[in-house]
């Protein structure tokens, strides 16, 4: 985004605190089952078509699953459930797990084996102890796109709806000042990425990216102070977060909107559209009230 094109942001954000009706829009997943991968997506099979319930519809990635890769529930607080069952392969069963494991955590950080898949389902039953994630991990490579028809938690009782959360990476290994910015940023970006799409399209547009990288160069970029990728990437000026507006989060999420297809298309309307979806987000997001007091030169911490 270029200098001139921030100073019409900033115009519209303005604009935006005055008159946007979304201002109350909230994405608290606080009491969602939250869902992350690593599998890339597909806009016409999203993670949750794997949490609804229905057998005629699932999650279909857009690449192959690889060793590693994971789709990963995890609850607002550890839980008793009596099972779990996973099925995976579309309605014709195509598409099927070939390698994998289900493991269980009590904390969300430490997995245990709970099950190998078999035919592509897996299923596991007598949890002695409250689990608060599941995890469906490959463990080798597939030659197609991996579906998940239904990814089941069996509890006694009802559980909150499953969202996505889009997991975000930042690199500021060769920027450290940036990094109180960085954290901030990552917050920020991994609650309201996958809602980008409810703010400005009612849900027509979900996520394009399960990862999302933020990373930070040194000095200036050309004529830009931040820009998108096409492989899920954001490029971010240290300079600018430094010198000019050490605050401005929203900078990340008006890159974030212009992810949106028809967002990239609109031209200034686009660029009008995404200034207010900005200034709602970060006017109502605890992650973007910084204290007066924060320091112009954050702390120098190890990039993560």
């Amino acid at each position: 985004m270029s200098h001139g094109l921030q100073r019409q942001l900033g115009f519209w954000v303005g604009v935006a605190l005055l008159f946007h009706p979304l201002a109350v829009f909230s994405a608290d997943t606080s009491n969602s089952v939250v869902i992350s991968t690593s599998l890339s997506l597909r806009s016409d099979h999203q993670p949750e078509l794997a949490c609804d319930g229905r057998d005629d519809t699932w999650f279909l990635s857009f690449r192959p699953a690889r060793d590693g890769d994971d789709f990963l529930l995890t609850l607002p607080a550890p839980a008793q459930l009596t099972g779990v069952t996973v099925t995976t392969g579309t309605g014709d069963g195509e598409n099927r797990l070939e390698y994998g494991s289900l493991e269980t955590s009590v904390d969300g950080s430490n997995f245990t084996f709970a099950a190998a898949f078999v035919h592509g389902d897996a299923r596991v039953t007598g949890l002695k102890e409250p689990v608060r994630a599941v995890r469906l991990r490959v463990t080798g490579q597939g030659r197609a796109p991996l579906a998940i028809r239904e990814f089941t938690l069996h509890s006694p009782t009802p559980l909150p709806k499953a969202r996505l959360m889009t997991r975000v990476e930042v690199d500021y290994s060769a920027t450290p000042e940036c990094a109180f910015f960085a954290r901030r940023a990552k917050a920020l970006a991994e609650e309201w990425y996958p809602r980008i799409g409810e703010v400005l399209w009612k849900g027509a547009m979900p996520a394009r990216f399960s990862v999302v990288k933020l990373h930070f160069v040194p000095g200036k970029i050309k004529d830009f102070i931040g820009y998108t990728t096409g492989n899920g990437t954001i490029m971010i000026a240290a300079d600018w977060v430094m010198t000019h507006t050490p605050r401005d989060y929203g900078l990340v999420i008006h890159e974030l909107t212009m992810w949106s297809r028809p967002m990239a298309a609109a031209g200034r309307a686009g660029l009008r559209k995404a200034s207010r979806t900005t200034s709602v987000i970060t006017s109502s997001n605890p992650a973007c009230a910084s204290p007066r007091s924060m320091p112009t030169r954050p702390p120098i911490a190890t990039a993560t």
